[in-house]
């Protein structure tokens, strides 16, 4: 999630400074394969038409160079981390015809040795609050913390994640991913509160014999004879869930969980239960399809909510919050908060109060705070 926030401000970023065209920035995640330059991925990609990047092609026309960027958060990163990144770039920088390249590697931390081979190799080297002050770094911090406690936070206090919302909603691109976590965890605290049960937020699933992959949005189980899989649709109200996606869901994913999860010895004689969730609406065809697919499956349920629905299962949860959060941020111009300013970066940890979520073996938040945003790109060892 970090990395999806963090990528589209290394785009504006890059925008800004007119080291990038434009509209032509790739980033990882905005198609079914990651942008290439040469015969590698990166995390972002874009031509550049700086002056020392460009060559000129026999009829005079510009020939851009690159700019190429690899993001790494969570972690502090080492020297084989470093070395991985900059092997990449020797091997591109030996091929023939290759344009000029500008290499950036963004990680939240580096210790000194890594950080003076990346430089000495010629790579731009930054952490967040290097490349963007502190609002953005410790917005950043702390949601990356807060997503390694989801399902305790959507218990407890899901309006952390409206919070941070509000916070880094400035950056393009940001609101989208912000509004999938804050839906799933809003959703996980209404059916924890209406219904009962213990919920995982994210929960991964593989298929160990045929490999496949899938992520459980909100995951509850309740005295393990009932597991619960909801999917959920951060859309905006106006927004049509078509017939695709519901396609996708049943036959595929709603399938492969079932299949993995009732191989589970906990899960011997569970009745399991799947559901869609939407603040949008379905089309009719799609409908057509839930209910077809509901009425002929015996070995499982299927349901599932439109905005409406939603909005009326989360106003009988008490209290309010819940519901006026779901109106602020989805059903009431949901990104019309969008250009408002940001309060003060030194008061941004304390306000959320991200202590009631780490336990003793956890990194304080205001030491993780100050480790991103520190003016220091390096910290010693």
């Amino acid at each position: 999630m970090t990395e999806s926030i963090l990528l589209p401000a290394v785009r504006d970023w890059a925008r800004e400074l007119g080291i990038a065209s434009y509209d032509t920035i790739a980033l990882r995640g905005d198609a079914d394969s990651p942008p290439r330059v040469g015969t590698f991925a990166w995390d972002l990609t874009a031509p550049s038409y700086l002056q020392p990047m460009v060559r000129r092609a026999q009829d005079g026309k510009p020939k851009p160079g690159f700019l190429v960027c690899d993001v790494v958060s969570g972690e502090e990163i080492d020297a084989a981390a470093v070395s991985a990144f900059t092997r990449k770039c020797s091997l591109m920088a030996g091929m023939k015809k290759m344009p000029p390249v500008l290499p950036v590697f963004i990680a939240d931390r580096f210790s000194r040795d890594p950080f003076n081979l990346g430089r000495s190799q010629g790579v731009m080297v930054a952490t967040p609050g290097a490349l963007f002050g502190h609002d953005v770094a410790v917005g950043l911090a702390a949601l990356l913390r807060t997503l390694t406690k989801a399902a305790a936070i959507a218990v407890k206090r899901p309006e952390l994640i409206g919070e941070l919302f509000d916070r880094l909603g400035r950056i393009e691109g940001a609101a989208a991913n912000l509004r999938g976590a804050l839906f799933e965890l809003l959703v996980g605290h209404c059916v924890v509160k209406m219904d009962d049960g213990t919920i995982d937020i994210g929960k991964m699933i593989l298929d160990r014999e045929s490999g496949e992959r899938a992520e459980i949005d909100v995951f509850r189980v309740k005295e393990h004879r009932d597991v619960w899989s909801y999917e959920c649709k951060a859309h905006q109200p106006g927004e049509i869930v078509g017939v695709a996606s519901i396609e996708s869901w049943v036959t595929k994913k709603v399938p492969l969980i079932y299949r993995v999860l009732r191989r589970e010895s906990r899960f011997q004689g569970t009745s399991f239960h799947f559901e869609f969730w939407t603040c949008g609406s379905f089309s009719e065809e799609a409908l057509m399809l839930l209910r077809k697919a509901a009425e002929r499956t015996q070995k499982y349920t299927l349901s599932w909510k439109d905005g409406p629905g939603v909005r009326a299962y989360a106003a009988k949860v008490r209290p309010k919050a819940v519901a006026e959060m779901l109106d602020e941020h989805f059903f009431a111009h949901p990104l019309a908060r969008l250009d408002r300013g940001i309060d003060p970066a030194s008061k941004f940890v304390g306000a959320i109060d991200l202590g009631d979520f780490f336990d003793g073996n956890d990194m304080d938040p205001d030491v993780l705070a100050r480790a991103w945003v520190s003016q220091d790109t390096v910290e010693a060892q």
